[in-house]
């Protein structure tokens, strides 16, 4: 699921679905008082995403459950509601000291890696989509300014979380708690040994 708008999300399926049952708005149900979309249209010309428009616009902070009943695939074979749900969720947005730098190591040690740990001083989850990460607090442009992910991360209130090149040398070298909790940023900010600086941006 991506959420386009408040009132706009698009619904991609793995296979094949009848355009009939993609475009039956009474397929399709969102619970927090959300309900049934006003418009279903099909995207593409694969017969597998469709685009739902919402009379009611999706609640910034709160999780939402999209449920798809009724469809069946290219095979004839009826898709489960109950295994056929989606959780919606739009974060608001990330304000100064929001979320915190908690940690840098910039010295790994040997066949170790840099990483930053980050801590969501909020009471709101947070999505990491939003920012970009740098190895300079002055400027931040160019080549030093890194987009942390395409595809939202969502960090939890009060929790704290790892950005790194490769999460599995760090858990490889170190006890790890929250494997869950660990973001690979595929090009990540250098630093270097005797020092390192992070900024956050957004």
């Amino acid at each position: 699921v991506t959420i386009l708008a408040p009132n706009s999300i698009q619904l991609d399926f793995n296979k094949p679905i009848k355009i009939s049952q993609l475009t039956d708005i009474n397929n399709y149900f969102i619970n927090n008082g959300i309900g049934k979309p006003t418009l279903a249209e099909v995207i593409g010309i694969n017969e597998s995403s469709v685009k739902l428009t919402l009379a009611n616009a999706i609640i910034i902070g709160a999780e939402s459950i999209l449920t798809v009943a009724n469809l069946i695939n290219c095979a004839g074979l009826p898709i489960d509601p109950n295994s056929n749900t989606a959780i919606l969720l739009m974060t608001p947005p990330i304000q100064p000291n929001d979320l915190l730098i908690s940690e840098i190591l910039f010295n790994p040690i040997t066949d170790g890696i840099d990483y930053v740990e980050v801590y969501n001083a909020t009471e709101n989850t947070l999505d990491l989509k939003d920012l970009t990460i740098s190895n300079s607090s002055a400027t931040g442009t160019g080549n030093s300014k890194r987009t942390i992910g395409s595809a939202s991360v969502f960090i939890r209130p009060r929790t704290y979380w790892v950005l790194s090149a490769d999460p599995e040398i760090i858990m490889r070298g170190y006890d790890v708690k929250n494997p869950n909790h660990m973001v690979k940023i595929s090009n990540m900010p250098a630093y270097n040994n005797d020092k390192g600086t992070v900024a956050l941006w957004k």
